[in-house]
């Protein structure tokens, strides 16, 4: 992600959302093709018990417009905050990607 020039913006769960200031999208869609491609690494991972156990992720990708927000009491704590339609379009992308996928909404065409 920092190779094309994003920052992690938040966690979820297991979850991650990026933010590729000024993108048009043709980074962010670099950016996930190239984490697919290094999770390959990951495909089959043997255990200490001999299990064997296969990691994977999912990506998704929207443009647009988005506010973000800084908020927070810098003496304590600092929490970056996204909101806009542009998450609603990432988050029904999301929901239709599958594991080694990368899915792009209408908006990253």
């Amino acid at each position: 992600l920092h190779r094309y020039r994003g920052s992690v913006i938040g966690f979820s769960g297991d979850a991650i959302t990026c933010w590729l200031d000024g993108d048009n999208g043709l980074r962010a869609i670099a950016s996930a093709l190239e984490m697919q491609r290094r999770m390959q690494e990951f495909k089959s991972i043997e255990l200490p018990s001999g299990q064997t156990i296969s990691l994977a992720m999912k990506a998704a990708v929207a443009c647009g417009p988005i506010r973000r927000f800084l908020i927070g009491d810098p003496q304590i704590q600092l929490i970056d905050v996204l909101a806009g339609r542009t998450l609603d379009h990432l988050a029904e992308a999301e929901h239709l990607a599958g594991r080694g996928e990368v899915i792009l909404h209408p908006s990253a065409f």
